[in-house]
């Protein structure tokens, strides 16, 4: 067997050992990817929920506002009624508060959530790599 300068001939039971303590390597640090993964998802979820609470914060003064305009709606009689202001300013909170339910929504989203993408990808190519390896 011809051997190479700086190498040294190693046995199948060492080369064995060796594949065995590399794969090792791989899977710890392809747990910790996901570790980081799924600690980056609860970040997205806890967004989406502070993105929620923002929205309800002007969703419920909207309804307020919407049913207050109602009210002098049904009170005024001439010109430009006092309640049209109120219901075009509930009107804009509303459309803000739809805006930021949508965001949280999508923040909340399990397939982002539950979707580890790098994980994934990179547990793939280690499986390749040991493949093309094993050849």
């Amino acid at each position: 067997m011809k051997t190479y300068p700086g190498h040294r001939e190693r046995s199948v039971v060492q080369l064995a050992g060796a594949a065995v303590n590399e794969i090792t390597t791989i899977a710890a640090k392809e747990v910790k990817l996901v570790r980081a993964e799924i600690s980056e998802r609860m970040s997205d979820a806890v967004s989406g929920l502070i993105w929620m609470i923002a929205s309800l914060a002007l969703l419920i003064p909207a309804v307020t506002g919407l049913l207050i305009g109602i009210g002098m709606g049904v009170g005024s009689i001439d010109g430009i009624p006092a309640w049209a202001g109120i219901v075009i300013v509930s009107l804009i909170a509303g459309v803000i508060g739809a805006v930021l339910v949508k965001t949280g929504r999508d923040y909340l989203d399990p397939s982002n959530i539950l979707t580890l993408k790098k994980s994934k990808r990179n547990i793939r190519r280690d499986a390749e790599a040991v493949r093309e390896a094993a050849q």
